[in-house]
Order: structure tokens, then sequence, then C-alpha cells
């Protein structure tokens, strides 16, 4: 049986630790102090091999913290501080690694219902989770540290910890293909061009500079482009851009 806890979630970080070498230690110290920044962690060594392990449920602080950012509405602040204090202690390279051991673990806890929000940030449901191969890392990794923290006693995991090892890891290796990442998931924004016209920059296309390019547009004509820009002044603006041979060949 597989368990998502704060346990299980530093250990397959520590197993995919950066190639500059971050301790089991240092990760899971990082992963609470990005949650609770003025929580004095003590004698570390100890203190994180026994969360590590699920020998110990997370302190109140610790705890309390990931709750108040739920409360407050600070999962996009909290997601910021995640990125920077925790993701480089990880493996760029192994995060297609994390994100599949954490959807096997979310996927074989029966613990957790389908209806379930697992990531706290996307408010993704376990269901919908499991139909997902595109994440914007930071979010998905800071949104599953809250619900482990915030729903999860970490000491229910002490059996299940005992299967994620290098054994259980190395399945997830070598499947870069499954899993794809983008900077930034937002299916539902909405972007505004000058004339105050609004449209959908989600995953039918793209939006680039207040242009919407469709993933399917094929241009008709031949374009050259040259090591070239234009600059057209008026009116208090400035366009650059790149000079095309717009010649129809075709």
């Amino acid at each position: 049986m597989k368990r998502l806890c704060f346990g299980s979630y530093a250990k397959i970080f520590a197993l995919r630790k950066s190639a500059a070498g971050k301790s089991q230690k240092n990760i899971s110290s990082s992963i609470a102090l990005s949650i609770a920044p003025d929580y004095f962690i003590g004698d570390e060594d100890r203190t994180t091999s026994d969360w590590v392990i699920c020998k110990k449920n997370l302190p109140d602080e610790v705890i309390t913290g990931a709750k108040t950012i739920l409360e407050n509405d600070e999962c996009k602040k909290f997601r910021d501080a995640f990125s920077k204090s925790v993701l480089p202690l990880i493996n760029e390279n192994k995060y297609s690694d994390i994100v599949l051991a954490l959807k096997d673990i979310i996927a074989n806890d029966s613990e957790i219902q389908p209806t379930a929000v697992v990531d706290k940030v996307s408010n993704t449901t376990k269901a919908d989770l499991m139909k997902m191969d595109t994440f914007d890392i930071a979010d998905f990794l800071a949104g599953v540290i809250l619900y482990a923290v915030t729903v999860v006693n970490n000491a229910d995991g002490k059996l299940a910890i005992k299967e994620i090892d290098d054994d259980y890891m190395s399945q997830f290796a070598n499947r870069e293909s499954e899993v794809h990442f983008v900077d930034k998931i937002d299916s539902t924004a909405q972007s505004t061009t000058e004339d105050g016209e609004q449209f959908s920059s989600g995953v039918e296309g793209e939006v680039v500079d207040g242009v919407r390019i469709e993933n399917d547009f094929q241009p008709n004509l031949q374009q050259n482009i040259y090591n070239q820009t234009i600059d057209v002044k008026g009116n208090n603006n400035t366009v650059s851009g790149f000079v095309f041979n717009s010649n129809n060949r075709g």
C-alpha cells in the first residue's frame, strides 16, 4: 500500500536530489522551512530523519503554517518561495521521475478519494491528476506538499515508507516522454488586446505579444527571416519586427 505523506514526498526528493548533492536532511528541512520560515528545527539530523521515516508527525508549527497559507489564499506566494528554496535541491533532469512517482503513490493511496484536491495550488483532484501529462513543476510540487501536510498524519505512512527506495524509483527512469513541463498552466486565463477585445490563451493556441497563434496555423507564404529589424514609429508607439520576403512561392 502506498501512502502520500511528508515522509514519502521528501524521500522521493532525496532519491532524486540535485547533481550538486543535497542530503535528505537538507531537503526535508528546506521543505518544512518553505512552509514555516520561522520554525526552529533544532537537532536537524534526528528531527528530519524521524519525519522522513514517518516515525513522528510534523510539528504543529509546520502544519499550522500550511493551513495558514491555504486560509489566506497565499498558495501562489508559497509556490514562488518553494520554487526558489526547494526546487534547486532537485536534479531537474529527474523532474519526470518525481512527478510519475507522486502520481503512482496518489493513485495507489486508498485513503485519497477521487474527488480529493491533491494539488492545493492548481486545485487538481486525484481523478483529474490521473489524466494529466502536462505540469507546471513548481505549482504541482508546492500544491501536493500542502495537501500532504494539512490532510495526512505523517506517522500514518510508517509502513508504506519502506516501499520508497531506489528500486521503486527505478521504474520511473527513462520515461520522460510521458510528462511534459510548461512554465505556467492557465487554461481559463483571459487576455485583453489594446482595443479591449478579450480572448482566451488556453491550450488550443498561444498568445504572443497580444497576437493569438493557433496551434494548427500554417503560413501560406514562404517567409525568409533575415538578421535585420525595422522600427515603425508613430503615435508615440514603436513596433519592432523582422524583415520578411513575403513573395508567394506556391
